[in-house]
């Protein structure tokens, strides 16, 4: 009984894995992968743009030193002197301190920002142009390398 079952069942899986569901390749997604490192890199614009964030991050990073060399020198003279200063001395040395800290994190945020900039900008533009080349070739979706 079970031998004429599975002969009976046979044909329809044959049928129905042979060629009853056909799909056709209009119906078939064209997808697309962009390593856009390696597009950024091949960018004309993008070893001005890595030159100039190199040259910025430099820059900063020399002006970030000496704000915390400053911050550091101005700690060790508060506990110093700890002993000899008044409460209310003390007490406007540490808020100048902490604010100081504060501007030195906000400055560090800022410094990010401008370096970023032009790397947005950059990566901006290579968007659009995979974008136009992703319509002209009739993808239907494209996905960057880090994404899969």
């Amino acid at each position: 009984m079970k031998r004429i079952a599975l002969v009976l069942a046979f044909p329809f899986f044959l049928a129905f894995f042979s060629g009853w569901n056909v799909v056709y390749a209009d119906t078939v997604p064209k997808i697309g992968c962009v390593d856009i490192n390696i597009v950024f890199e091949a960018y004309d614009k993008a070893k001005g743009i890595s030159k100039l964030v190199k040259e910025e991050k430099q820059k900063n990073m020399k002006e970030y030193a000496g704000r915390d060399e400053e911050i550091k020198k101005q700690n060790r003279e508060l506990v110093e002197k700890t002993s000899v200063l008044s409460e209310e001395e003390k007490e406007k040395r540490r808020k100048d301190i902490q604010q100081k800290i504060k501007e030195l994190i906000k400055f560090e945020r800022d410094c990010m920002q401008r370096e970023q900039k032009p790397i947005r900008k950059a990566l901006t533009e290579i968007y659009k142009v995979v974008q136009t080349i992703g319509k002209r070739e009739k993808f239907d979706l494209i996905i960057g390398k880090r994404d899969v």
